[in-house]
């Protein structure tokens, strides 16, 4: 498939450490020539070792290169999904591009890794469907992203 007709996803999350990698890295494997992803953080950047680790379990490697949210990334994608907490400054985007926003709960400075299993595993139910629309080709239609996130602190 050309570089053109690849459905570009952009994930966001206020540290780019936890929900954005993961959820970028699952829809890069479901998507796999299909779609494009970055993940970015919107407060600050930071890498989870222990994220990275349980995403590793899964036989799947998160980008390594936290990226934070800025003006010019936001004009790259054809869709952005943010996982937001009430700590999160509003996210603006250029007209016409498709927003999804998923409230989080706040996340401690250190989370366990049975907490990041179950984001992992809860993000690959949400990511799939996505995936799974993109691919039948309903780029040019509303693309819904499944709203039940259950994820524990």
């Amino acid at each position: 498939m050309n570089r053109q007709s690849e459905t570009k996803l952009l994930f966001i999350c206020p540290n780019n450490s936890i929900f954005s990698p993961i959820a970028a890295a699952w829809a890069q494997k479901l998507g796999g020539d299909e779609i494009q992803c970055f993940s970015a953080g919107i407060n600050s950047c930071t890498k989870n070792e222990t994220a990275i680790a349980v995403m590793n379990e899964a036989e799947i490697t998160p980008n390594n290169s936290p990226m934070i949210l800025s003006e010019a990334l936001l004009k790259w994608p054809d869709l952005v999904i943010a996982y937001i907490d009430e700590t999160t400054k509003p996210v603006k985007t250029p007209p016409g591009l498709q927003l999804f926003k998923q409230t989080i709960p706040s996340q401690p400075d250190e989370i366990d890794r049975h907490s990041i299993r179950l984001i992992r595993d809860n993000l690959f139910k949400q990511i799939q469907p996505l995936i799974i629309s993109i691919k039948k080709g309903q780029q040019g239609k509303q693309l819904r992203l499944d709203k039940k996130q259950n994820s524990k602190k």
